[in-house]
């Protein structure tokens, strides 16, 4: 048993504690919709890329971080190409794309992020209709107004009936 030397340091941890597991959910929420978007470019005709992976070696659980010979762990972290877009598709068409996926509420400050790195990227913003799941897709270029391409549906996996 942990005993805390009072009511406020105890609390201090849990939320520490909770706002880690918080961000883990945050972020495989983050890679599904990275991955339903991915579907759907895939059916636009699509070539796609993405996300990246990268090693971060992390002290073992119970290992200090300042200790000189503690023992550390490979980890794959997730990686934007150029620290803002999740994902890159090409279509003979349309050529090079990038990609930002997000929720709704995050577009604004998304684009912020796409206009200051000075690249042109589509925003993909994930909202609901009615009770199906769709993303909202603008083109953020510098120097110009936000420009509004269309909403897309979110790709349905129909389940097989059993036993065939």
């Amino acid at each position: 048993m942990v005993v805390f030397a009072n009511e406020e340091t105890r609390r201090e941890i849990e939320e520490i504690i909770e706002g880690k597991a918080e961000r883990k959910r945050r972020r495989a929420k983050g890679l599904q919709y990275v991955r339903e978007v991915k579907e759907i470019l895939y059916a636009q005709g699509c070539q796609v890329e993405g996300p990246m992976y990268k090693i971060r070696w992390i002290p073992k659980k119970g290992a200090s971080v300042y200790m000189e010979k503690g023992e550390i762990i490979p980890r794959q972290v997730h990686k934007d190409f150029f620290g803002v877009f999740d994902l890159i598709s090409f279509r003979k068409d349309l050529g090079y794309i990038f990609h930002q996926v997000s929720i709704w509420e995050e577009r604004s400050r998304k684009v912020k992020a796409i206009l200051k790195v000075e690249l042109r990227g589509w925003i993909w913003s994930r909202i609901k209709q009615g009770q199906r799941i769709a993303y909202d897709v603008a083109s953020a270029v510098p120097g110009r107004d936000l420009e509004h391409i269309g909403i897309f549906k979110k790709i349905s996996k129909e389940k097989e009936p059993k036993g065939k």
